[in-house]
């Protein structure tokens, strides 16, 4: 049976049963750790050749202000080394940590360990090693073949040595998943990025970093040193250094694909893998929907107007762009169960904004255990915004982006849907039919969209353009409607 924790003098006490079950049972003020101990501090759990092998559950409770300050002392952190261990569901705010190698606000070191859904929020770690490495990251110093899943950190992470990492300061053969970080970094030293100083054989994916990184050698807005599988990342920090500097990587001798990082933001147009984009395109939806993202979606009020992926996704969340009639799958990774099912009855609401600026609900839906809802209404009208598919009709893998907002809409049309979604008789043609003032199709022929075959989709007789800087042609094209799909909860 688990122990439960309820002050941080039972948090503390954890060091007597290095390999027990523990949960939070509240949220716990730790500030008084800042006199302990000669002003030392809390004295992390677990030492290296005695690590915490146990499990802790932090029942989404809070864990706030605790101080552990041993700058001549390895292994520095909540838990000062792990193995085997479990660890999830907890919030740690406004820690400071100091040691001089292996130091992060949860854990010091980590090896074999699971870490899950842990937030750092507002941290500072120090790592003042002189003769040792350094190894400090806000989450985890140093990780070795861990699984770490949906974690995040703000705040700073300072070492006077390598291996400087928002996330993690090193780590080997490991699986990182739905992370990130906005902590900033600084080192006199090499081997810091935004989210892992030094990665070494593990893989990566649906990741982003966004704090600024400093130091030598091997500077990266994601990672410095990288021998790994990346897979949908980002990066938007400013990057200074003295060699092999990059906005996403210092230096990759991995793979890396679909990733990005913002040229403007970083200071530089080099990185050893990934795009860069100007911040323009960073904050585009269709530049990672393009690239075949699980994206949630781009909210100004979010990550900077970055955008959020799907397993940020919170209750509430504007979610996805759902375009017509069709069947549509969901991804909520913080609302499944113990077998990995999706919530039934995720209420799912697709909301539309009327002329005056008033939200309203156009269509509601409910999720199964495969997380799929289907949605049958085509919301047409003034302030509609709509998705063009060229090349191909929608879900062949052929097709290209490009969004359009059309905002002069004389009428909401009498567009019949497809099973593909396609719409028909938009309001294309001439005379009487509702008209898309400053949209010309080229020649086409009749209202019917699909018998377009010829002809650059103009806007106001200009051409529209990707960003590969090709015009658009109007042959086979498809117009499909779109509302914003909101996460509205869950019945049961």
């Amino acid at each position: 049976m688990a122990t439960t924790i309820t002050n941080v003098t039972e948090l503390q006490a954890m060091e007597n049963d290095l390999d027990g079950d523990y949960v939070l049972g509240n949220n716990i003020d730790a500030s008084e750790t800042e006199t302990w101990n000669i002003n030392n501090g809390f004295i992390p759990i677990g030492f290296y050749g005695t690590p915490f092998s146990g499990t802790f559950v932090g029942n989404d409770k809070t864990i706030s202000d605790l101080w552990s300050r041993r700058s001549t002392a390895d292994h520095v952190g909540l838990f000062g080394k792990v193995d085997g261990a479990t660890i999830q569901n907890v919030t740690l705010a406004d820690f400071t940590i100091i040691g001089e190698d292996k130091v992060g606000s949860l854990v010091g070191e980590a090896d074999n360990s699971t870490i899950s859904d842990v937030a750092v929020t507002g941290t500072s770690v120090t790592s003042s090693a002189t003769a040792a490495s350094g190894y400090a990251g806000g989450l985890i110093g140093d990780a070795n073949t861990c699984i770490i899943s949906r974690c995040s950190t703000t705040g700073s992470v300072f070492s006077s040595k390598w291996y400087t990492g928002g996330l993690i300061g090193a780590c080997y053969s490991s699986i990182i998943g739905q992370c990130y970080s906005v902590a900033s970094i600084t080192s006199s030293h090499d081997y810091n990025g935004g989210l892992i100083g030094l990665s070494w054989a593990n893989d990566i994916d649906n990741c982003h970093a966004r704090g600024d990184v400093t130091g030598d050698q091997y500077i990266g807005g994601l990672i410095g040193y990288s021998y790994d599988s990346i897979d949908d990342c980002y990066s938007t920090g400013k990057v200074t250094g003295n060699y092999a500097v990059g906005g996403l990587i210092g230096r990759n001798t991995g793979t890396v694909t679909n990733c990005f990082w913002d040229i403007t933001t970083s200071g530089t147009e080099t990185s050893d893998g990934g795009t860069g984009y100007a911040t323009a395109t960073m904050l585009l939806f269709a530049t990672y929907g393009n690239a075949g993202w699980n994206i949630g979606n781009v909210d100004t009020t979010r990550n900077d107007g970055y955008p959020f992926l799907s397993w940020e996704i919170g209750e509430g969340d504007t979610i996805w762009k759902i375009f017509g009639e069709g069947v549509y799958s969901f991804d909520f990774p913080d609302l499944m169960d113990n077998k990995g099912r999706h919530p039934k009855n995720a209420r799912l609401r697709a909301y539309r904004t009327d002329v005056y600026g008033e939200p309203y609900i156009i269509e509601e839906q409910y999720t199964d255990h495969n997380g799929t809802a289907t949605f049958s209404k085509l919301p047409i009208g003034i302030g509609a915004v709509f998705q063009a598919v060229w090349g191909g009709k929608s879900g062949t893998g052929n097709e290209e982006w490009f969004f359009l907002r059309v905002n002069d809409i004389e009428d909401g049309g009498t567009g019949a849907g497809t099973a593909a979604g396609a719409l028909s008789n938009l309001g294309l043609g001439t005379e009487d039919s509702p008209q898309f003032t400053a949209i010309n199709l080229g020649h086409a022929s009749d209202t019917t969209v699909a018998r377009v075959s010829a002809g650059t989709m103009s806007v106001e007789n200009k051409p529209l353009i990707r960003m590969a800087a090709q015009t658009i042609a109007a042959s086979d094209s498809y117009i499909k409607t779109q509302a914003d799909l909101v996460c509205d909860g869950t019945d049961d």
